[in-house]
């Protein structure tokens, strides 16, 4: 009996400090010294993106955007066992606010592990790393794409920089494995799943980076920047390629971005404030807010009955 209630208080205990170090990574987001909050809603209301019209459209691509991370691992995991759609929401974002405190996400395989029985763990813990491979490869794909229309005049940089993102590729792989798995193994298992259910995740993968990288677009023609469709995408692909390979837990991920972005776009005159508000924007509604919902999955997650059987 002592050696419940023990587990239980530090199971309590655990899930306080989760949610402490979420809001306390937000609020340190938000609270840096170079931008502050004060300039993040100056410039917002400088250029009017507060009003009704662009608040709606960019809420709308962050409603997409987890909508179809929802679905996406809804439709997965089926092949281990078949959820609906309200626990998805409750896996995905739960898994967030880990993977949002943790380094390389790796809190959101633990997480989502959880909500299944210890028997099909394992087979959870893979299917979240395919779920997320699949979300990678989106990113190496255009952000390729976006490397070389940004660097089509030196092709002898393409060609190292295609050298370079392979090495990272199969390094991060490496890194990212599940302990106890080769490469091989990974793959072996991999092929086991269904063929609709890996080519509808992978679909889905492409869709929500076209989503979240053309709200980054609209987002900045909100602030009537002068810059083409074509170097814009160019822009943001090269950002998320380059930033996806920079091992770090999420607030410096957005810190890394934000660096790249204003590096990228300061070649193209954009300025920096907007570049920073942008991306400030964007880990607000695709990051910080799911992260906060996901606190409040985590703070009712009770073991007992949360468990899909």
């Amino acid at each position: 009996m002592q050696h419940h209630k023990t587990k239980h208080y530090l199971f309590v205990l655990l899930k306080v400090a989760i949610v402490v170090i979420a809001f306390f990574v937000i609020y340190t987001r938000l609270a840096q010294d170079d931008f502050s909050f004060h300039d993040f809603i100056r410039v917002l209301k400088l250029y009017d993106v507060l009003s009704f019209t662009p608040l709606c459209c960019f809420l709308l691509f962050s409603i997409a955007n987890w909508g179809i991370e929802f679905l996406k691992w809804q439709s997965f995991v089926a092949s281990v066992r078949k959820i609906n759609f309200k626990e998805s929401i409750q896996q995905s974002l739960g898994a967030q606010t880990l993977a949002f405190i943790t380094p390389n996400r790796i809190g959101e395989y633990g997480a989502k592990a959880l909500f299944y029985p210890k028997t099909k763990r394992k087979s959870i813990f893979e299917m979240t790393f395919f779920h997320n491979a699949h979300q990678l490869l989106a990113t190496v794909i255009f952000g390729i794409v976006g490397l070389v229309l940004l660097q089509k005049w030196l092709w002898l940089s393409i060609i190292l920089g295609v050298i370079s993102i392979g090495i990272c590729i199969v390094l991060m792989l490496k890194k990212q494995a599940i302990k106890g798995y080769t490469l091989q193994e990974l793959w072996k298992h991999y092929v086991q799943i269904p063929p609709k259910n890996r080519n509808l995740n992978f679909l889905f993968s492409i869709l929500r980076y076209l989503i979240f990288a053309h709200q980054f677009y609209f987002v900045l023609q909100f602030f009537q920047v002068e810059i083409t469709y074509l170097n814009t995408m160019s822009c943001i692909a090269s950002m998320y390629i380059l930033a996806s390979f920079v091992p770090a837990i999420s607030i410096f991920d957005v810190v890394i971005k934000a660096g790249v972005a204003v590096v990228l776009f300061g070649a193209f005159g954009v300025n920096d404030w907007i570049v920073l508000t942008t991306s400030t924007l964007l880990f607000l509604g695709n990051m910080a807010i799911p992260a906060l919902f996901g606190s409040y999955v985590v703070w009712n997650f009770n073991t007992k009955t949360e468990v899909v059987c």
